[in-house]
């Protein structure tokens, strides 16, 4: 008489493929939810991600290059943001400001927060950006049409903008 093992039962899963499979899952999500999270900005909001993006970091290098402070201005009643330096006389600086960056829709700049609670809510306010290779530290809080609150965190030292879910503060 010839007894069956039980271990030769092939209806379960090894621990082998079930790490397998959790890994191969875990791999998914690390690359999709980057990606879901950028798809819940509105396509303004992304238009203005990207030219904080790219202007931040080259206003940056650019002060350093030439030795001249630019200047980030960023106008909260019209929703308009342009970029100008020290050295601009009055007509280069209607010039740069006609090249404004326009919010359309309901997207609007609320606020421009600086350290130290300082708290700009109408006007134009100003982040300057040095030729030492630094910045005033400033956050920019948008609502867009949605009613989302979005920050851009221009940080010092660090050429990247940081994107925060809400309005932040210092």
């Amino acid at each position: 008489m010839i007894l069956k093992s039980p271990a030769h039962n092939q209806k379960a899963f090894t621990l082998i493929e079930l790490i397998v499979v959790v890994s191969l899952i875990g791999i998914t999500l690390f690359f999709t939810i980057p990606r879901l999270h950028q798809s819940f900005f509105t396509p303004d909001s992304r238009k203005l991600t990207a030219w904080m993006q790219f202007h931040v970091k080259d206003l940056k290098n650019r002060a350093v290059q030439t030795s001249i402070v630019f200047i980030l201005y960023v106008d909260l009643d019209e929703n308009r943001i342009w970029i100008g330096h020290g050295a601009m006389d009055e007509e280069a600086m209607q010039e740069a400001e006609s090249q404004a960056l326009v919010l359309s829709g309901a997207n609007r700049f609320v606020s421009v927060v600086y350290p130290g609670e300082n708290r700009i809510s109408d006007g134009t306010a100003e982040i300057k950006f040095y030729p030492g290779g630094y910045s005033d530290r400033a956050v920019l809080n948008l609502e867009t049409d949605e009613y989302q609150r979005l920050s851009y965190e221009i940080r010092s030292f660090l050429p990247k903008v940081r994107i925060l879910d809400d309005d932040a503060l210092f």
